[in-house]
Parts: C-alpha cells; sequence; structure tokens
C-alpha cells in the first residue's frame, strides 16, 4: 500500500481531507492601519482659491530612539508641482514626537537642526539612536554620516559625528546586525552603485569597512535585517537604476540576502513585482513586510513621454504631449497599495492586504512600541508623484487563534486525568516506594518511561522548529542511544543494580569520596532546575500561542499540575503516567504528520518535491567545521551525550532500578533504544512538513511569531479540526509533564539521600516520604522560578540551549562515572579537580570560542578524565575499587 494512501486512510478517521479544507475560510493574520499622528513643515497653497494645505515631506530622515520618534530634514515643492516649474525645497527642521505614559504621542518643538537641509539618506534604528547615511541637498549627495539621540533626562536632541563616508551617495539602504551597520548602494554622483560598507557601531574609529558588492547596483532598494533561521541575514528587495546606456529607468524585483558569517549574497524568491522607493520592516522572528512603492510601470510611461516630447518637432503636437503628461501626472491614484509578506524561511511571498490608499514612498519603516505591542510606523513620505503626506501611520499585525471550547475540554480533561494518578497512588510506606515503586514495575512499562522521559517538549517542539529553520542534519542524533546502549548495559548497569545504590551519586561516593557524591548529585540537581525551566517554558509558549493566554499563567498553571501529580503519587505515578503520556505524544506526531503531508501541495509527492528542491533533506554534512552541525560533529555530540545521559542522570538510572532484576532492567534500555528510532523518522520530518505546508500556503502563517519553537504550536491550533487540536497539544503537556515528573521525582530523590539522609539521619529516617515530597515541590518551584526567568528572554532555539546546559552541567559528572568504571589508578583528589577543571574547560569553550554545542559534552566528560587521571598520578593516596557482585535484590524500605 502506498504511503500516501496509508495518510489518507487516518485522515478518513478524522473526518476526512475536507475537514481539513475548512482551513482556508479561517483568518491567520489580523492587520490594523490607523494614522497616529501628523507633521509638517509648511502650508502652501496651490493656486490662489485654494484654502493653505499643510506640506508633509518626502525622504525624510526618520526613526526612533527610546520614547522619541524623529522626522527629519525631507523635502516637498512648496509652490508649483515640478511639471508646472516648482523647485524642491530641502529642510534641516527636526520634527520630535514623543510618546506619552497613556501611549498617547505628543508633538514636541526642538530647537536642534540637522547639519544642513537634505534628505533621502538611509537610516538604521539602533538601541543608541537613528544612524543616518549619505543622502542629498541641493546640491546633490554628501557623504555626511551621524546618529539622532534623544535624552529622555534633559530632553534634548544630540547629533553625534560618524565618520565621513568613503564617498557621496543618496537613496541608498541601510541595516543592521549586531553592532554593524551595512550601507548598501544608492546613487551617486555618476550613476547607481553596487557597493557596500560596514561600519562597526561600538569602535567607530575604526572606520568603514569595505564588503562584497551587491549583486547589481541598486538606488531606492528597501534593505532589512532578518534571520534566516541560522542567523541574521542582510535582506535587499527591489530597487531601481538607470546607467548612462539604459533610456528608462530598470526597476528589480530581485530579493538578494547578505550573510555577515559567510560574506556571501544568496538570491532569493523574487517580488511578485518590481519596486523601487517603498518601505519595509522585519516582524517576528521570520517574517518581512514591504509596504508598497513604485513598480515603475508609471514611472517608464513618463519618461517615454519626456523622451517623446523631446524629439517632437511640431510645437502644436509638443505642447499636446506636455498638457497629457501633466493630465496623466496631477490624475496619479498613488503607488501600489500591497502590503508583501515575506518569509525567511519558507522564501514563499504573500499579499498580506491592501492599503487603503496608495502606500507611502521615499520614507523609511520601522518598529516603534506603545508598551503593550510594537506598532510599524510609516511617516509622511510621497504618495503621488510630487504630492507628500503629512500622516505618520501605524501598522500591527496579530496572529489569530482557533483553539474551540471542544479543544478546551480536550486539554482539561487531559491534565485532570494526570492529577488523578497522584490520587491513584497516593499511598507510599516508604522511600523504596516512593522512588522505585517497590521493584515491582514491568519492563515494558519502565522501557516506555524512559523513552517518554528522554522524548520530552524539547523534542517534541524544538526538534521539528529546527528542522523547519535548518535542515536533517541533526537527525542521526538521536541514534546516538543504539551506539551507548550495549556500553551502558555491559559496564554501568551491573554496578547500578547490584550495588544496591539509593541514587547514581551513591556509588561515586563508594568509589572515590563523599566530597565527589556531594559535587556530582548538586551538579545534577542545578541541571535538573534549568531542565524543569526549558520543559515548563516550551508547552507554555504553545498554550499561548492557542489560546492567547498570558505565558506567565501557562507556567504556572502547567507546573502546579505537574508538582501535585508526581509528589502524591511517587515514581509508580510518575512511570505510569509515563506509559500513557508516551502513547499520546506518539499518536499526536503521526497525526500531525499526516495532515502536513496530504495538505501540502501535491500531497506526498509535492512533499517530497518541494523539500528537496529547497535543501531540507539535506541530513549528511561531511565537511570539517567545528562551529557547524555536519556529520561528524552530530555522531560525536550523539555518541559521548547519550552516555552521559544514560550513565550518570539520575532519572535514568532511577528507572533501571525500578524494574523486577538486571535482565529487566536490559530489556527495558532496549526497548527504549528501539523506541528512539521512530523520534527520526516522525518528528524530523514533522519540520519538514512544517516548511512544505507554510511553502505552499504562505498565508497561513503568523506573521508575528516571535518564537522559533512555537512553529509547531501554531500548525497544531490553526491546521487542524476542533478536538483533534485539542488532543495534539495534549501530546505537546504529555512530552512535557513527563520529563517534568521524572526531573521531579528523581532530583527529589537526589536531595533525600544525597543529602538530607547523610545531614538529618534521625529526621530522615522519620519522615522519609514527606521529606521527599517537601524536596520535590522544593525542586518544582525553583525550576517555575527559572522558567519564568526564561520567559523574559531572547533565545532562539531551546534545542541549543538545553544542549548547552547539557555539555555544561553533566559532561563533567558523566566523566566521574567514566573515571570511575574505567580507571583503577584515579583517586579521590583527581576526580574533584577532574570535575571543576572540565566545568571551567566547557565553560571557556562556550565563552570564547565558536565551536558548535554538540563537542561540550564530549570536552567535559574527557576533559574531566584526563584531569582526574594526570592529577592522580602526582597527588598521593590510593583508589578506592568497587565490586559489582552478582544482584541480591533491592530494599524497599
Amino acid at each position: 500500500m502506498r504511503f500516501s494512501t496509508i495518510f489518507l486512510l487516518i485522515l478518513s478517521t478524522l473526518g476526512g481531507p475536507s475537514v481539513f479544507a475548512e482551513s482556508t475560510k479561517k483568518m491567520f493574520n489580523r492587520y490594523e492601519f490607523e494614522t497616529i499622528g501628523v507633521y509638517s513643515v509648511a502650508e502652501t497653497s496651490q493656486g490662489e482659491p485654494e484654502p493653505l494645505r499643510p506640506q508633509g515631506v518626502a525622504g525624510a530622515l526618520c526613526g526612533v530612539h527610546g520614547n522619541a520618534l524623529f522626522v527629519a530634514g525631507g523635502t516637498c515643492f512648496l509652490e508649483e508641482k515640478p511639471w508646472r516649474g516648482g523647485t524642491k525645497t530641502s529642510f534641516d527642521k527636526i520634527g520630535l514626537f514623543l510618546r506619552q505614559p497613556d501611549g498617547s504621542i505628543l508633538e514636541t518643538k526642538t530647537i536642534e537642526k540637522l547639519p544642513k537641509p537634505m534628505g533621502y539618506a538611509a537610516v538604521a534604528q539602533t538601541p543608541n539612536g537613528v544612524v543616518c547615511l549619505g543622502g542629498e541637498t541641493a546640491d546633490g549627495p554628501v557623504d555626511d554620516a551621524f546618529v539622532l539621540r534623544y535624552d529622555e533626562k534633559s530632553q534634548a536632541v544630540s547629533l553625534p559625528v560618524l565618520p565621513k563616508l568613503p564617498s557621496s551617495r543618496t537613496a541608498a539602504s541601510a541595516a543592521v546586525v549586531g553592532n554593524r551597520v551595512y550601507l548598501l548602494g544608492g546613487q551617486g554622483k555618476d550613476g547607481p552603485l553596487d557597493e557596500m560598507i560596514s561600519l562597526d557601531l561600538a569602535e567607530p574609529g575604526s572606520g568603514w569597512r569595505i564588503e562584497k558588492n551587491l549583486p547589481k547596483p541598486l538606488a531606492f532598494a528597501v534593505a532589512v535585517a532578518q534571520s534566516n533561521g541560522e542567523t541574521s541575514c542582510v535582506y535587499l528587495f527591489g530597487g531601481r537604476a538607470k546607467t548612462k546606456d539604459d533610456s528608462v529607468t530598470n526597476f528589480s524585483n530581485s530579493v538578494y540576502s547578505f550573510n555577515p558569517k559567510t560574506g556571501i549574497w544568496k538570491e532569493e524568491t523574487p517580488l511578485p513585482t518590481p519596486l523601487a522607493a517603498g518601505c519595509g520592516a522585519p516582524q517576528g522572528i521570520y517574517s518581512v513586510f514591504l509596504f508598497g512603492g513604485d513598480d515603475g510601470e508609471f514611472f517608464n510611461a513618463n519618461e517615454r513621454r519626456l523622451l517623446a516630447i523631446d524629439k517632437e518637432k511640431n510645437s502644436e503636437t509638443k505642447q499636446k504631449l506636455v498638457e497629457e503628461r501633466i493630465r496623466l501626472l496631477e490624475e496619479h491614484q498613488g503607488f501600489k497599495r500591497d502590503v508583501f509578506l515575506y518569509n525567511t524561511i519558507t522564501k514563499a511571498w504573500t499579499t498580506a492586504f491592501e492599503l487603503p490608499q496608495g502606500s507611502q514612498v521615499t520614507t523609511p519603516a520601522f518598529h516603534w512600541s506603545d508598551g503593550k505591542k510594537d506598532q510599524i510606523v510609516i511617516p509622511c513620505g510621497e504618495i503621488r508623484p510630487g504630492v507628500r503626506s503629512t500622516e505618520i501611520n501605524s501598522f500591527r499585525v496579530f496572529g489569530q487563534s482557533h483553539f474551540t471550547v471542544l479543544d478546551y475540554g480536550v486539554l482539561g480533561g487531559y491534565l485532570l486525568a494526570m492529577l488523578g494518578l497522584g490520587f491513584l497512588f497516593m499511598k507510599q510506606e516508604g522511600t523504596g516506594d516512593f522512588f522505585f515503586g517497590g521493584g515491582r514495575l514491568p519492563w515494558w512499562a519502565v522501557g516506555i518511561s524512559i523513552f517518554a522521559t528522554t522524548l520530552s517538549a524539547i523534542t517534541f517542539l524544538s526538534v521539528p522548529a529546527k528542522a523547519f529553520a535548518e535542515d536533517l542534519r541533526m537527525s542521526p542524533y538521536n541514534l546516538g542511544i543504539l551506539m551507548v546502549a550495549p556500553i551502558v548495559i555491559r559496564y554501568y548497569l551491573p554496578y547500578f543494580r547490584r550495588l544496591n545504590l539509593e541514587t547514581a551519586y551513591d556509588y561515586l561516593e563508594r568509589r572515590f569520596n563523599r566530597l565527589v557524591r556531594y559535587l556530582a548529585s548538586g551538579l545534577f540537581i542545578f541541571f535538573m532546575v534549568t531542565r524543569i525551566a526549558i520543559v515548563l517554558f516550551l508547552p507554555s509558549i504553545a498554550l499561548n500561542v492557542a489560546t492567547g493566554i498570558d505565558v506567565y499563567f501557562c507556567i504556572l498553571a502547567m507546573s502546579i499540575v505537574t508538582i501535585i501529580y508526581c509528589t502524591m503519587g511517587g515514581v509508580e505515578a510518575v512511570v505510569w503516567g509515563d506509559v500513557i503520556q508516551g502513547f499520546i505524544l506518539v499518536a499526536g506526531a503521526i497525526v500531525s504528520l499526516a495532515v502536513l503531508i496530504v495538505c501540502t501541495d501535491g500531497g506526498l509527492a509535492g512533499f517530497l518535491q518541494t523539500s528537496f528542491e529547497a535543501g531540507k533533506l539535506h541530513a549528511f554534512d561531511f565537511r570539517f567545521d567545528l562551529t557547524q552541525p555536519v556529520f561528524w560533529a552530530v555522531m560525536l555530540g550523539a555518541f559521548s551525550n547519550n552516555i552521559i545521559t544514560y550513565s550518570s542522570d539520575q532519572t535514568l538510572v532511577q528507572r533501571y532500578m525500578c524494574a523486577k532484576d538486571e535482565k529487566e532492567s536490559i530489556r527495558s534500555i532496549w526497548l527504549n533504544a528501539f523506541l528512539a528510532v521512530p523520534v527520526i523518522l516522525i518528528f524530523f520530518p514533522i519540520g519538514t512538513a512544517l516548511f512544505t505546508y507554510y511553502r505552499t500556503h504562505p498565508d497561513r502563517i503568523n506573521a508575528d511569531l516571535q518564537n522559533g519553537d512555537a512553529i509547531y504550536p501554531l500548525f497544531i491550533v490553526n491546521g487542524l479540526p476542533p478536538g483533534v487540536s485539542g488532543l495534539v497539544l495534549a501530546a505537546v503537556f504529555a512530552a512535557a509533564m513527563s520529563t517534568l515528573a521524572s526531573n521531579i521525582n528523581s532530583a527529589s530523590a537526589a536531595v533525600y539521600a544525597d543529602f538530607m539522609k547523610i545531614w538529618f539521619p534521625r529526621f530522615s529516617k522519620r519522615f522519609p516520604v514527606a521529606i521527599s515530597q517537601t524536596a520535590g515541590i522544593v525542586v518544582g518551584l525553583l525550576g517555575l522560578t527559572f522558567a519564568l526567568l526564561l520567559a523574559s528572554s531572547d533565545i532562539r532555539s531551546l534545542w541549543d540551549q538545553f544542549n548547552t546546559f547539557l555539555g555544561l552541567f553533566t559532561g563533567p559528572v558523566g566523566g566521574l562515572f567514566l573515571m570511575g568504571i574505567f580507571s583503577k589508578r584515579i583517586n579521590g583528589v583527581g576526580a574533584v579537580v577532574g570535575l571543576i577543571g572540565s566545568f571551567l574547560t566547557v565553560a571557556t569553550f562556550q565563552a570564547y570560542t565558536p565551536i558548535s554545542f554538540l563537542y561540550y559534552g564530549f570536552l567535559g566528560m574527557t576533559s574531566c578524565y584526563v584531569y582526574g587521571f594526570v592529577v592522580s598520578l602526582f597527588v598521593g593516596g590510593p583508589a578506592k575499587t568497587v565490586a559489582a557482585q552478582p544482584e541480591n535484590g533491592r530494599s524497599t524500605g
């Protein structure tokens, strides 16, 4: 049976493809466009009978610094239009608009002026002011460079000077990536330019740097800095150019991206139509809006009329041509009204909506927050030939959610069921029951629990997000467990099972000393808190995207439910909860993948063709590059991080000790290992399918998406029918809660056995379960606190962040177990020095080198071993040995 037929059968159980066709009727983005202020430089009349009219400006130097909006300089025609003999006037006035605490905008007079009357400079908004580069006066292009700043305390405007440009230019474009501003193209004294130069704003004294030239000369293009999924790039849209050999101006529909890291220009998907002199701004994490512009059709027609007038010898015919040209100019209906939306990942264009009137050209667009939400501001500009607008317009986009009452019911029912598990297993007779389930849990349940614990919300959300934004180079990572399972079973498991350990770190005390146990267990507990924070944060994003509920409230709700059910029911509630959640999350993933592929234009064939042509199926990169996820780095990271996790993580070691005996523990490890393969076959393709789905349906993506890891929840909410959305979103919570519950339970085991039982033996013996439950609550609350802090940070990919934590905190601990199992020479002093030294080594590599996070685990583990071995050679003291005797059973008291 064909794969596509299987998908269709799955869909038929959900109502068939016709159900999903309803999604085309949904509104996925809502747009607001309003006038928030007016600005004029003078009042004039066009003829005696007409009343005085305010005059706006085009080519003004505009932007925002703090709560101040600048509209500086610019040009307009004070008397007649240019075709009636009028002349363009340039201004040096600085208009200042201040955002008030209530969100309103107040125009403020300022005595500061620009260095000279000018306009058409390239501007770029930065935290330290509005950078203004080049421009023109009545005498032509200039080479000025300065910054517009507003000091809120002194309420003063300042214009600090930057190094002058290498040559004069006007109508150039500018964008900022990091601390560096890039100036692209423009019009010089001798024609259009293809130059790109840059300046480090942190060290402007270093001067302008020559960058790689543009693919072609362009002026009046739109430059925007936006992420390409891996790094911030400079995108250049449209533009125009006229050389000496051209009879009319060439308007471009080209789109190019420049990667500052590689220094390479790349051609992107062309604009739907040629555009120049428009304005654009980035939105969210992957979107760019372009607001109208001039498509050149009328502009070129006017150029041809001027050529015809020039060539015409008959005065009467020439006069008619002149009058016809004037009539057409004065009847001009405005520039293009289309607002185009470009996604830098899918490379797809869509028309978001039409402006209520013609677009504002030769003016920039930029972000300005009103304290609640960012808005894109477009001030003044030219709206028809020779006519300047006085309006300062604001544009906002809102992502729409389609989460229904039925979905809420499904999700709420799932959460209540999880709470019920806590009550079902509430009776605990001792820590053996609370932490190990009395050793009576079946091997298959333990294996599924290990699988569900490792398959967290990080996998469920971040892996599809990474595959959507990049490619499949990280997909072999999940094969790491197949490589390490035999090693864990042969060398590590006997020690964990046969020594009747209370925690994994109990072994380190027996092999080295108590200090090593304290350090390793403390690092594990700290890592659990950070992991809980990440795993709490991810599903909270999902719920926030799905329902619009505040993300902080989501974190609170998720953490409280999880803390209650896992601290009440102990490890039995955790394991059986994992079994239920494992089935839910895999089922949810399969349904999502099926729908995504079927709803991609062309179905399975379209999915394969689109993803192949876009390079999204690229899985093996055999270059030698320490900064990229090349094959060697992925496999090394997969091996080292999995050996660290499966040999030193109390969360998993605790599972080994929950099974009846060693043979059943082995079965559970292999079951988990073989279940890891479907993760590759489902979750990475989900990310690829998200790409093909949104590439073929570009109007359905949330243009205001602020976090890349929310791309899958976005589809869950808006791409699936009611009820199914709630079920699949419950799978997200299943992935999160299985990991959270395991982390809290295992961390509480470490707190109780590695610290409380040693420090307060009488008290711990009297109230073992109560202390364990209290420890779980404290760990959960600490994770909750870090999750709230994480929600206010800017992290591009939580997959990368989690693996960074993994290498920094667990790599050195993995090294302790490595030296304990495989070396008889290393002693306690060497172990402590190795642990500290490896931690500093990984931290140094993170801070001062660009190497990929995939190496962190390997660095931490191996450096710990090497430091420990070398120190033990020079420091006296015998090394302990611990024999793993045949298993005699486990205490359940």
